[in-house]
């Protein structure tokens, strides 16, 4: 029903430890840029990272991990929202 909360964490038994790797968009600040250092950031800016985390919510567009969560579940630190078009590879370490 309307305004019913949607419980997205899971128990201690049924959560999902998963690590992720994606290609993190990135920037260069500090001035201008000439057409050089242009061509060297676009071909090698990109940042590849990855973050290790229980799965505490999923759609068609992102993962969200988070760092900690309750025993209850009712709560989540250390969250991160990682867009699925940006990963290239995912382990499920635990189920």
């Amino acid at each position: 029903s309307a305004g019913e909360r949607v419980r997205m964490m899971k128990a201690p038994a049924d959560r999902v430890l998963l690590q992720v790797w994606w290609t993190d968009a990135t920037n260069r600040a500090g001035g201008w840029h000439d057409a050089e250092e242009l061509d060297e950031f676009a071909r090698n800016g990109a940042w590849k990272a990855s973050n290790t985390g229980w799965l505490v919510y999923e759609d068609d567009l992102c993962y969200v991990l988070a760092g900690r969560v309750t025993d209850d579940g009712e709560h989540a630190g250390l969250i991160e929202r990682i867009p699925k078009a940006a990963v290239t590879r995912k382990e499920v370490l635990r189920s």
